[in-house]
């Protein structure tokens, strides 16, 4: 068991050699069993392991809708009938006399035509900027559901539970709980974050949208971890410092702990990439350090982040996995720029029609 493992198994009051079984729950420690503990910890226990295999749920859905959508949205795209070679308007308007538009096109020309009316003006552009409200629309979508997820299916109960050997009590709440679900929705948030920040975005090729409309969902993508992050570290800050005793030696003993240390530095390097985004420090420092120092950072907080908890590795592996594609285009790019490399071998002008 890893030493992070082996750190929430004693957190979690559980002795692993009195166990005649273990219990597995993916991105977790295994649970001894059976619960040998005071009724009340081993009610607690069960809250804690419940809620953590309800996170990886909503986890997965969240992952499941984004992908469906992007599914769908391909689909659209691929039997989209205005997708076709651009004709002289000559040419369409005696195509649009001698055989009328279907129903099923002229159908879907009035949805695109809602969609511009209703959905690509800019709204609130005092506090977001000059976005779409469709932009806003799904920003506050993203909202809801971390919001909502968030705070259900959480045991909102107070477990005053014995430490041995002593006249002390520890208090477990759903503290923890809470802690964990934000804890791993930061996590699953985090490739969606890369994807959406990405140059040679794979959504472009999916959506058809330019990754320079991406930006604003990356930046509060972005601004939502850091907040999920900063929550977590408090309620374990005070879950460790505050409810569980004897204090200070349970609080010394958890901040020396390994993947504690991994996920100060997480926090510390997710807070350099919140301040030194904000437009005020990026205009200080100039956007080439805003860019360097950007990309650099992101990929210590992913790795920061993989050995704090390296049983959710996956999400910060596909972090990666993302990074070092978007890295390779751009260096492919270049290179096949540099040498000319078209189908006739050099540099051509685009082609281009004189029409009167």
């Amino acid at each position: 068991m890893t030493s992070a493992g082996m750190a929430v198994v004693e957190r979690h009051i559980q002795d692993e050699s009195l166990a005649k079984y273990l219990e597995p729950h993916f991105g977790y420690p295994s649970r001894s069993r059976p619960c040998v503990n005071d009724p009340g910890s081993c009610e607690y226990l069960d809250n804690v392991y419940w809620m953590h295999d309800v996170s990886m749920l909503y986890s997965y859905i969240m992952w499941g809708v984004i992908l469906g959508i992007l599914a769908v949205w391909a689909i659209l795209r691929l039997i989209d009938p205005s997708r076709k070679a651009s004709v002289p308007k000559t040419e369409l308007e005696t195509q649009a006399t001698a055989c009328p538009r279907s129903a099923y096109y002229r159908a879907w020309r009035s949805v695109a035509a809602v969609k511009q009316r209703y959905l690509l003006p800019e709204s609130f552009t005092s506090f977001f900027g000059r976005v779409t409200r469709i932009q806003i629309l799904i920003l506050v979508i993203i909202l809801g559901y971390l919001l909502v997820f968030s705070l259900v299916a959480i045991v909102y109960k107070t477990y005053i539970t014995p430490v041995k050997g002593t006249n002390l009590f520890n208090t477990r709440t759903g503290m923890a709980g809470f802690s964990d679900r934000i804890g791993i929705l930061a996590y699953a948030l985090t490739p969606l974050s890369v994807l959406l920040s990405s140059r040679e975005s794979m959504l472009s090729l999916v959506t058809g949208i330019s990754y320079q409309h991406f930006n604003f969902l990356h930046r509060w993508v972005g601004r939502i971890i850091f907040v999920q992050s900063f929550l977590h570290t408090l309620a374990w800050t005070i879950v460790e410092g505050k409810l569980y005793q004897p204090q200070p030696s349970v609080f010394q003993t958890f901040i020396a702990e390994p993947y504690i240390i991994w996920g100060c530095f997480a926090m510390l390097f997710i807070t350099f990439l919140y301040v030194f985004s904000l437009r005020r420090v990026i205009q200080w420092t100039g956007y080439e350090f805003f860019k360097k120092s950007h990309y650099v950072v992101a990929s210590l907080y992913i790795g920061a982040c993989w050995g704090h908890w390296d049983k959710l590795y996956f999400w910060m592996l596909a972090s990666l996995i993302v990074v070092l594609l978007d890295l390779g285009l751009r260096i492919l790019g270049i290179g096949l720029n540099h040498i000319g490399y078209t189908k006739s071998g050099c540099f051509t002008p685009a082609p281009a029609t004189l029409r009167t």
